[in-house]
């Protein structure tokens, strides 16, 4: 029978060498008496190599900890290899013999290829086993394992590893390990702490020493405490092992967060929370720390930041009632009332102020409650008298007072109590009711100027009536922006008939003439002009001032408020006397009684905006000069001229108002001194001219409504760009 030694299998080739331990045995081959023979003696020799190569290399071992310390050898001669050529040496490789896996005996690439040769030599050529060729790439290794002891397995890598290992004897395993292809020697610590993991262990480094302990000892440990500033930590080395964290929770409570991480950790690590401090203390391995502490900065989170907050005041019914109420509608919508923070949406109720706190990550959940408290906060009854305060908003207290106590008035009923009536008003908007209600009791509603509010005392049935009325009154009043434009023009020839006739005849298009009622010279035409011949009119009077012919009185702009009246004075105030008290003792000028009159431009006007838009417009122009008093009177006269109208105009619209008309005859007597004033023969050194002038004066206007701020903003551009202009034509001509 052939000689069959048993070698371990070792397979080589040109990237890598293989580590194969399939099983252990410590029996020997049943060979025959010769064989057996020659066996012994191929063992004293190998043992005896074995012992030379090894005097280098010390093995410690004390109560189950072993601990590795590897020396270097002197190199030693090269022994004659089974090729031609010399097997050339691999450094940090380790070939393990299946028996010395059972002694738990390493040796060195050197020592063991030595000693492989040795004993090939010594066999014959049939008997030779194949000898393990040292790899070429000595980065790569291939490893194979099946049901190795996991001692075994960590004494091998240790020392492909170059590393120092302290094991307890707790730690205990078997290892299947089987790699297709090779491993790169940089990532055998990786797979070296993957083992360890798997058998419930860990590696820890204290020192040059690496110590293998199981993983509910590691926090009995050296290790360093790791300590976490929020959304912020140290990146450890994912093969520095276990590390012991302390994290600082700022918003989520300890154990919400231990519900959360606990199924992430690995097997074995520990877990402790402090309440107190808001602590969180864990170990855990180096490679799935950062996935703990992803979650804990993912939960660990301000509430406030994700949900929003409103608060509803209840002004008629109970707040409880109406949580409760709320409740049951939204759980029959199956949207969660219980915890707003995450879904849903939660409803607290605030006796105390009869307020509602909603609280909801979503923030079409308010448009539901707000939606349900217009709908159930209603007085269903109670005749109590309360004390209301409604904060005037647009209007003043005492105008909506006087309103409101004149709506609801007093009357008495036969058989019993006294009920008010209640004036039904028209809706402006599509919630005010068209039905007429009744009061069940008195109301006094008492206004307070000083913070413009009114206190209402009522049942709340009452008040809710009266508030009704109230917030249909109390609205943004309207207001109207008025340009005008008012001047004196110089007719001649060919503007016989006044400026709005000579506008008409050159075949302007114009809206519909006007007639109001006037007082003057002339009756007033009151001519409407559209937008775009509102240009050519104004151009046209431009084009006369520069001829002297038209004079600019004013040119304001009024912003008025619906139904209230703006007025314009530019003149004089003169006194005229209205009685005089004449007699023996009283002196001249001692006894008059005189007025204040005022003369001058006197312009008042009143817009009213109904709800389409129009805007009706009263108005009263005034234009009055003070004449020189008669020959011998102290009496002053007064030349007026003065228009009373009232007109339709829509929003933008120009209206013409002119036909004040003022005709003036002024004689000039031209004559030679002395001759001139001889009679009869006078005329003949003397000449009268006659000089008549006529003046007209006209008024524009264009009100512009102002609904809302938004309006008013756009009008108010509108007027700066305008200034901006003038300001650049003025520097443009030097001014």
């Amino acid at each position: 029978m052939a000689l069959k030694p048993d070698f371990p299998r070792f397979r080589n080739n040109s990237r890598a060498m293989t580590v194969d331990v399939r099983h252990v045995s410590n029996s020997l081959p049943s060979w025959g008496r010769w064989n057996r023979v020659l066996y012994h003696l191929l063992l004293i020799a190998l043992c005896s190599t074995l012992w030379i190569g090894c005097a280098g290399t010390q093995e410690v071992t004390a109560e189950g900890k072993s601990l590795h310390a590897a020396s270097t050898n002197q190199p030693r001669p090269s022994t004659p290899s089974l090729t031609p050529q010399a097997l050339p040496l691999n450094e940090g490789l380790i070939r393990a013999h299946q028996k010395d896996l059972d002694t738990e005996s390493v040796m060195q690439d050197e020592q063991f290829q030595n000693a492989v040769q040795e004993t090939a030599e010594s066999l014959t050529p049939f008997q030779q086993a194949s000898v393990p060729t040292p790899h070429e790439n000595p980065e790569k290794v291939v490893l194979n394992f099946d049901n190795a002891e996991l001692h075994k397995v960590i004494k091998i890598l240790s020392a492909v590893l170059q590393i120092d290992y302290l094991i307890d004897p707790k730690v205990k395993g078997t290892v299947n390990l089987h790699v297709n292809g090779e491993i790169a020697k940089t990532d055998l610590l990786s797979l070296f702490n993957d083992i360890i993991r798997i058998n419930r262990a860990a590696l820890i480094k204290i020192g040059p020493i690496h110590h293998i302990v199981p993983m509910t000892a590691t926090v009995n440990s050296q290790l360093p405490i790791v300590s976490h500033p929020h959304n912020a930590g140290e990146h450890a080395s994912p093969h520095s092992g276990v590390e012991i964290h302390l994290v600082p929770l700022r918003y989520i409570a300890p154990t919400e967060i231990e519900k959360v991480i606990k199924p992430f950790l690995s097997s074995g690590s520990h877990f402790a929370t402090y309440e107190k401090s808001r602590l969180l203390l864990f170990t855990e391995f180096a490679d799935n720390v950062e996935t703990i502490r992803s979650l804990i900065t993912l939960f660990d989170t301000n509430v406030f930041e994700q949900v929003s907050v409103r608060l509803y005041p209840i002004r008629l019914a109970d707040v409880s009632d109406i949580t409760q109420e709320l409740e049951k509608i939204f759980s029959a919508f199956e949207l969660p009332t219980k915890s707003g923070v995450g879904v849903g949406i939660s409803l607290v109720p605030i006796p105390r102020t009869n307020m509602l706190l909603a609280i909801s990550s979503i923030p079409e959940s308010f448009d539901l409650v707000e939606h349900w408290l217009e709908q159930l906060d209603k007085q269903t009854g109670g005749t109590e008298i309360q004390t209301y305060i409604y904060h005037v908003k647009n209007g003043i207290a005492e105008e909506l007072a006087e309103i409101l106590n004149s709506v609801f008035i007093k009357t008495e009923s036969k058989g019993g109590p006294a009920r008010t009536a209640a004036l039904t008003a028209q809706p402006q908007t599509s919630h005010t009711p068209g039905t007429q209600a009744e009061l069940t009791g008195e109301v006094k509603i008492i206004p307070y100027a000083t913070t413009n509010t009114l206190i209402i005392k009522a049942n709340p049935r009452d008040f809710d009536v009266v508030r009704g009325v109230l917030e249909e009154l109390d609205i943004m009043p309207r207001q109207v922006l008025i340009e005008v434009m008012i001047a004196e023009v110089t007719l001649k020839e060919n503007m016989e008939y006044g400026i709005a006739y000579s506008f008409l005849t050159k075949g302007a298009s114009t809206g519909p003439r006007l007639r109001g009622s006037t007082t003057g010279t002339l009756s007033a035409d009151v001519l409407k002009i559209d937008a775009g011949e509102r240009v050519n009119l104004l151009a046209q009077l431009r084009a006369h001032a520069d001829e002297s012919i038209v004079r600019v009185l004013a040119s304001p702009h009024l912003l008025v408020t619906d139904g209230k009246e703006a007025s314009l004075e530019i003149g004089d105030e003169i006194a005229i006397r209205t009685a005089v008290s004449e007699g023996p003792g009283v002196e001249p000028g001692a006894a008059e009684a005189t007025v204040r009159k005022d003369t001058g431009t006197i312009l008042k006007i009143t817009p009213i905006i109904n709800s389409t838009g129009l805007v009706t417009i009263d108005l009263d122009l005034e234009k009055s000069v003070v004449n020189a008093p008669a020959l011998g009177s102290r009496d002053v006269t007064i030349s007026k001229r003065q228009a009373v109208t009232s007109m339709v105009v829509q929003d933008g619209e120009t209206i013409l108002v002119g036909g004040l008309i003022d005709e003036t005859v002024l004689d000039t007597i031209v004559k030679v001194p002395i001759l001139g004033d001889i009679p009869y023969l006078g005329n003949l050194f003397r000449r009268t001219t006659t000089n008549k002038s006529r003046i007209e004066l006209i008024l524009l206007i264009t009100p512009h409504v102002i609904r809302d701020i938004s309006d008013a903003s756009e009008i108010t551009a509108g007027f700066v760009s305008k200034v901006h202009a003038i300001q650049d034509l003025m520097a443009a001509r030097g001014y």
